[in-house]
């Protein structure tokens, strides 16, 4: 794959704009789009605003396709009209194909775009080892899957971050690939359970997300796996299975990473000072929590700059 010329090359096979006059246009953001890996995804993100609609059109290779709009709104579908999936305000889309697919779209006019792509090729999913979950989400004889979910807090934080980074040089390449990583196991997460392919009876799937919910309600209580399988009504053993099953992660670890990542995100949108999101992640030494923070994200705490004054001195 070195020797591709664009990221696009990737994913798009006779790839154009035009604009409402079937004029050809320039791509806003051909020159955001760039190529990462690891893990192996192509990442566009978009802060553009579009006086006048646009549509798109070409070949989409096969692959996973994520995009989470933040602002703007829009359409796309195939050649044949026969699936059209639109988009607005804080939506997840994910397009799966196993096959090669023309896809048109288009924008509205005067749109304001704050979203982002992620786009994993076939071969990046093998190598990542995630090519029998792909598989597993199309029903029978179908070569494509598509679902319009809501974007959660979470996946809001990653595309903003994505479309608006706080880090430079090497450390920010770094932190692209960790959340665009991050948005692929979490996507494909919420595919399973929108499929019911987890393998779990939607009784224990509702319990396990109440469960769930509990525990981001409430990041600063002392949890443990005892007091969670009660409330899930299991044991500690077919607990800890179970929501491994059900969420990709076990719940302990799940926990942390809230923490960690709530951390972040006040740090980052807030602006509090390290030693208030050290205690907001649970913990009391502040160096304990830099180097979990480091070692989760690349990035020591301190480093982080609030996004709002980022803005306010012109770098976002």
């Amino acid at each position: 794959m070195g020797t591709m010329t664009h990221p696009y090359q990737h994913i798009y096979e006779d790839y154009q704009l035009r604009d409402e006059r079937d004029r050809p246009v320039a791509d806003p953001l051909a020159d955001q789009a760039i190529w990462l890996d690891p893990p192996g995804c192509v990442l566009i993100p978009a802060s553009v605003d579009l006086p006048s609609r646009i549509r798109s059109s070409g070949f989409v290779k096969a692959g996973l396709y994520i995009g989470i709009v933040l602002q703007g709104s829009g359409e796309s579908w195939l050649s044949d009209s026969s699936h059209r999936f639109c988009y607005t305000n804080n939506v997840l889309s994910a397009l799966a194909l196993r096959e090669d697919q023309r896809l048109d779209a288009e924008s509205r006019r005067d749109s304001r775009v704050r979203s982002v792509g992620i786009c994993y090729p076939l071969e990046s999913l093998q190598k990542l080892g995630f090519l029998d979950t792909f598989e597993e989400l199309f029903p029978a004889g179908e070569t494509l899957f598509h679902r319009m979910l809501p974007a959660s807090p979470r996946i809001q934080a990653i595309a903003g971050e994505l479309i608006w980074p706080t880090t430079d040089g090497a450390a920010r390449t770094l932190l692209l690939a960790a959340q665009a990583s991050e948005m692929l196991v979490r996507t494909l997460v919420l595919l399973q359970q929108e499929a019911g392919i987890d393998g779990l009876r939607s009784d224990v799937r509702v319990n396990l997300n109440i469960v769930k919910g509990a525990m981001d309600a409430d990041l600063r209580r002392p949890w443990t796996i005892t007091e969670l399988a009660e409330q899930a009504g299991l044991t500690r053993t077919s607990f800890h299975a179970k929501f491994f099953r059900a969420f990709g992660v076990g719940p302990m670890d799940y926990l942390r990473v809230q923490r960690l990542e709530a951390a972040r995100e006040a740090l980052v949108y807030q602006g509090i000072s390290v030693t208030d999101a050290a205690f907001l992640a649970g913990y009391t030494n502040p160096a304990n929590f830099a180097t979990a923070f480091r070692r989760r994200f690349g990035v020591a705490p301190s480093s982080l700059r609030p996004i709002a004054s980022s803005r306010t001195n012109g770098e976002a």
